[in-house]
């Protein structure tokens, strides 16, 4: 009995307290009684705060936000009596439920923090693909990362860091955030670099009618290759086109003469740039990118048109004719006159407003346009330019036209004529359409009177 009582004394002397070395749920216990411990572990939860962490801001969510408090539910006295029959070899105590707290508070809190709404958050942005023509190599620069995270989740994650008392949760560290398809480091970087290495594996020298060559080779193609929506690297057409058309500017055409011959039988000489026969742009572009897919090197000639030979035969029967001095204008279509008709020109009186001679091209088409000079504003239905302000029209104010009407109350420089025929014009050509005007003192063979 004396032993029992002293065993008795001895048990309750030693479970007074925890041990040395004691933690509960991680905070520190050692040697303090069951009240004291509920204390520290109370005081524990009112200073307890928990700092989320994003990648455009931080958030946090303290104890009196969500009501955390110890759950008095929990045993104390269990863990000491457990620890005591451990022989004080059971120093770390976990207990999930050792705190709780208010889930609609905590809720209501979150509902505030900007990371985790939907609404603001940004998409992650694909790696760019770009050339860099000093190393000759093309890289992937890493887009925005973007704020993209499943709310839910995250949510969970906040949960189980309280119950764990954990004071930091970095959305970032923790792989929260949805992440690009493409980016320097993923799977896809290495086929995405080694099809834009393909698409530029060209060295081919292309050679003009003036003798010149032009090279197409990796540095040139680099800056054309950009990433389409499906992140496969291709040739930017568009870009191409423009590249060439700043080629053949470079290798212009030669001077031609050319024989017009007009609808009364008499021949006028034009000097000008033989432009139809010009770089065929089109054929240029498909040849290059067959090139590219076929890995071409060495040299290659340019394609033309092939179109100038028959300038000397009135451009292949697809002009209009402008006779100044007897103020008609015939249309030709496939070599046959189908319409003719008086017009107005420019005043004969005045060199500023004399309608230009030459050969020319309808570069633009418009219908229902207000023409503005300095002392005129002019509306007309068909306006078909041919030489920067200069075009053909139709002059709904003018009554009579033909004849010596120029001579007196010409144009500005415009050919004016009737609206039907103006009409019947512009829905007979297409942009490109050849127009050629000429007066006397151009036909060959023609003496100045003295």
């Amino acid at each position: 009995m004396v032993l029992a009582v002293g065993i008795g004394i001895g048990l309750s002397g030693i479970g007074s307290q925890f041990a040395p070395g004691t933690t509960i749920n991680r905070v520190d216990v050692s040697r303090m009684t069951v009240t004291e411990a509920q204390r520290a572990l109370a005081a524990n939860a009112d200073a307890y705060a928990l700092d989320l962490l994003f990648r455009d801001g931080s958030f946090e969510v303290e104890s009196a936000d969500i009501g955390l408090h110890l759950n008095s539910n929990v045993s104390l006295r269990n863990m000491m009596w457990e620890q005591l029959r451990s022989g004080n070899q059971m120093l770390e105590f976990y207990e999930p439920d050792l705190y709780v707290y208010d889930e609609a508070l905590l809720e209501q809190k979150l509902s505030g923090c900007s990371a985790l709404d939907t609404a603001q958050m940004k998409a992650p942005e694909n790696a760019s693909l770009t050339y860099d023509k000093e190393a000759d190599a093309f890289v992937l620069e890493a887009g925005a990362p973007g704020t993209v995270l499943n709310p839910e989740a995250f949510t969970k994650r906040v949960e189980k860091c309280i119950a764990f008392m954990q004071p930091v949760l970095d959305a970032d560290q923790q792989g929260f955030y949805e992440e690009a398809v493409l980016t320097p480091d993923s799977r896809l970087s290495g086929q995405v670099l080694e099809t834009a290495n393909g698409l530029t594996d060209i060295d081919v020298d292309y050679l003009f009618h003036d003798a010149e060559t032009e090279t197409v080779d990796r540095a040139f193609m680099g800056p054309l290759i950009l990433l389409n929506e499906d992140l496969q690297p291709e040739i930017d057409q568009a870009a191409l086109k423009k590249k060439i058309k700043k080629m053949v500017k470079r290798h212009p055409a030669e001077e031609a003469t050319i024989y017009f011959t007009t609808s009364d039988g008499d021949r006028i000489p034009f000097t000008y740039p033989a432009e139809d026969d010009e770089v065929d742009q089109k054929a240029f572009l498909k040849d290059i990118l067959k090139s590219v897919q076929k890995h071409r090197t060495g040299l290659r000639d340019v394609a033309y048109t092939g179109k100038a030979a028959e300038n000397d035969h009135n451009f292949g029967g697809n002009y209009i004719e402008v006779d100044l001095d007897k103020q008609v204008l015939y249309l030709y279509k496939d070599g046959e006159m189908v319409m003719n008709t008086d017009v107005v020109t420019g005043s004969s009186y005045s060199s500023s407003r004399r309608t230009p001679t030459g050969v020319y091209k309808v570069y633009n088409m418009m219908r229902d346009v207000t023409l503005e000079g300095d002392d005129y504003e002019s509306d007309v239905s068909y306006w078909m330019p041919f030489r920067g302000g200069y075009g053909l029209h139709d002059a709904p104010w003018r009554s009579r036209f033909g004849g010596s009407i120029y001579t007196y109350n010409g144009s500005h420089g415009c050919v004016n004529m009737p609206v039907e025929k103006a009409r019947e014009l512009y829905e007979t050509i297409d942009v490109g359409y050849r127009v050629v005007v000429y007066d006397a003192e151009m036909k060959e063979g023609e003496d100045d009177e003295d």
